[in-house]
């Protein structure tokens, strides 16, 4: 017997490794005369392919899941399930000076949200955006640190999200690691007691998106590391 065996691109088995799930259901495969796969191959009509079995629903694209390796404990925001973050046009980015209000809305949130022991890391991500606009700044994880981020706008921006997704990913599709779960003006990834944890034993580069999806004004984020 042989298997019908699909070649995956090295970069798509990197972003696989970090997910545990897949967007959607897939339709129910065909069912294979007996003895035409081996245990955990379904036979789809053509070929024989890996079972996918059926999870739980969470966060934006339904549900699913898929053998896989982990990158940690998930904090708020990750589900296992892979969604796609597409970010919107170029917001205008602005210094700390300019975003200085941001800078003090943003301060009494860290003793709420941020672990104790983390510190900032990378420069403030700061902008002044019109209405599904986005910035991104890239993140450089390293294994065995945790990380916190916290996100704040001022009105009339009514709503805020981040977003954590892999600098390099596979070519039209562009998986989220890390979603806020929140809704308004605040928005957090790993808030405490958790945090999103790189258990990968390889330096990780990601890519965070500031996006505001509804009103415009600033918005400004900030990553937190706990080593």
């Amino acid at each position: 017997m042989r298997l019908a065996v699909n070649k995956i691109p090295a970069v798509g088995l990197g972003v696989l490794a970090l997910f545990s799930g897949c967007a959607s259901d897939p339709p129910p495969p065909a069912t294979a005369p007996p003895g035409t796969c081996p245990q955990g191959y379904v036979f789809d009509g053509r070929e024989c392919r890996p079972q996918q079995t059926a999870s739980g629903s969470g966060g934006m694209g339904g549900s699913g899941s898929m053998p896989g390796a982990t990158t940690g404990t998930l904090p708020d925001g990750t589900t296992g399930v892979v969604h796609e973050t597409t970010p919107g046009p170029d917001a205008v980015r602005i210094d700390a000076n300019a975003a200085a209000g941001a800078i003090q809305m943003l301060t009494p949130l860290v003793a709420a949200y941020v672990p104790e022991g983390a510190v900032p890391v990378g420069p403030l991500l700061a902008g002044q955006f019109a209405q599904g606009q986005s910035l991104r700044e890239p993140l450089t994880l390293t294994p065995g640190s945790c990380y916190t981020v916290v996100a704040i706008a001022a009105a009339p921006v009514t709503e805020v999200d981040l977003a954590l997704t892999p600098a390099v990913s596979v070519p039209g599709f562009n998986p989220t690691a890390a979603k806020d779960p929140e809704a308004g003006l605040v928005a957090t990834i790993g808030k405490k007691p958790t945090c999103f944890k790189w258990a990968l034993p390889a330096v990780g580069s990601m890519t965070l998106t500031l996006t505001v999806p509804a009103g415009q004004g600033v918005a400004a984020a900030q990553v937190y590391e706990k080593r």
